[in-house]
């Protein structure tokens, strides 16, 4: 009896070995292809969705006796699939990220001399089209310049890492995830949390009085700081061109606008750009 038993629990501990094995829901990997590559380069990655590596070359080109990268055209397999012109860049970052079979995608993202993002996009293969299509577009999110890459994924969604420098609050980091549907990625919240890298713990310093609001973009004021007064940075929110940020201080939360300002007429003292 004790070893019928035992037969039994080993042949079900081999099989759920080989159903973990082969249908992993959490499927999802990001890889990086190249970094800060100035010269044409080929790598193989699976871009097609049969299982196959595919050879991808990404041929960039350069105007006679200029430094800078003017055009960045990309095959697979030996034929054209994307080409832009007009980048006036130093180098470029490629991302290979794979979902699961039949999204399979290319972040590509071109950096010009002042180390800005002159294109961050990601692609995938249109067998119908035979190219590269665009499915997000990651410099376009917002009206700043930013350091932006996808950090993670899973057979369902994308985890976006965002670097940024809002003008009340200087260099700050958050992440938001994107999911999968229909051919293109959604965001999935606009608000989601925020951290400082200027500022230790989110606390903030009111240099000058300021209305802090219920919602994001709301006429109503939730609360009113003055000078001194600390304020800890909570949540921020993208909204079109725009970014909006939560503060708490006490038991009270309320939002401002980010707009353009300067050590002195902004909100908030000691603010550093990095």
């Amino acid at each position: 009896m004790k070893k019928s038993k035992k037969a039994i629990l080993t042949v079900l501990f081999f099989a759920i070995c080989m159903l973990v094995g082969t249908t992993n829901v959490w499927a999802g990997s990001v890889k990086n292809l190249a970094q800060q590559k100035k010269e044409s380069f080929s790598t193989k990655v699976d871009m097609t969705g049969d299982g196959k590596k595919d050879t991808i070359t990404f041929n960039l080109i350069r105007k006679t006796g200029m430094t800078e990268i003017d055009q960045m055209q990309v095959q697979i397999n030996n034929k054209v699939v994307l080409t832009k012109k007009n980048l006036y860049s130093m180098y470029i970052n490629v991302n290979y990220i794979y979902m699961s079979k039949n999204r399979e995608f290319l972040e590509i993202n071109v950096i010009n001399d002042f180390k800005q993002q002159e294109l961050n996009r990601l692609y995938r293969y249109d067998s119908k089209k035979k190219k590269l299509v665009k499915v997000l577009d990651l410099k376009n999110i917002t009206g700043y310049e930013s350091g932006r890459k996808v950090v993670k994924a899973t057979s369902s969604e994308i985890t976006v890492m965002h670097g940024c420098q809002p003008y009340t609050v200087g260099y700050a980091k958050w992440y938001c995830t994107y999911i999968y549907k229909n051919g293109k990625f959604k965001l999935k919240t606009k608000v989601v949390p925020v951290k400082s890298i200027t500022h230790a713990n989110n606390k903030f310093v009111i240099q000058n009085t300021t209305s802090f609001y219920k919602t994001a973009g709301g006429k109503t004021v939730s609360f009113v700081a003055y000078p001194g007064t600390v304020v800890e940075m909570k949540k921020i929110k993208m909204s079109g061109s725009n970014f909006y940020i939560q503060f708490k201080t006490g038991n009270k939360t309320g939002w401002i606008l980010d707009k353009m300002c300067n050590n002195k007429n902004g909100p908030f003292a000691d603010i550093r750009m990095a």
